[in-house]
């Protein structure tokens, strides 16, 4: 569904649905629609459902799933960005801010149109930003953004995982 060219690499197959003797494909018709925003007032920037909305299609272009409008999806993935935090966990000897633990947390929904079967998950991911090691806080929000899109991946078509 979701960066599948890296998860299919490591030997990941497609979840499918056991129905009666065989097994239904939940198929490869996939629609992502933008996560809402539900951080709080504190925590919101105008903006970070639209970066994760756009890590979520970038992961999918380069796998065998194909991008479609929900009304004609096989799949619909959406969800809610409900945290955003930006905690410091260090300071340089002379006060300044050293390093910048960056945290998301999402809410998802997979709903399979040819079985009817949801499935419901809540993922956490974060990274550090180090203030003066050469990169900015929104390149390590990117890979936080990017690391969201590899777990959701990787929990729907981890063969071992069902939602």
């Amino acid at each position: 569904m979701l960066l599948a060219t890296s998860a299919l690499a490591c030997g990941y197959t497609v979840n499918t649905h056991v129905a009666g003797d065989g097994a239904e494909d939940l198929g490869r018709n996939v629609a992502i629609v933008p996560f809402q925003n539900r951080v709080t007032i504190f925590e919101r920037r105008p903006g970070v459902e639209q970066r994760l909305h756009e890590a979520l299609l970038d992961a999918v272009l380069p796998s065998p799933y194909t991008l479609v409008p929900s009304d004609d999806a096989d799949l619909v993935v959406t969800g809610e960005l409900d945290r955003l935090r930006q905690q410091t966990l260090s300071h340089t000897p002379d006060g300044n801010v050293s390093e910048v633990q960056v945290g998301m947390r999402v809410h998802v929904r997979v709903e399979s149109r040819r079985t009817g079967e949801e499935w419901e998950e809540t993922i956490h991911e974060r990274d550090v930003f180090a203030v003066d090691g050469g990169e900015t806080l929104e390149q390590t929000e990117a890979r936080v953004f990017r690391a969201l899109a590899d777990e959701i991946l990787r929990r729907f078509v981890h063969p071992d995982h069902r939602w």
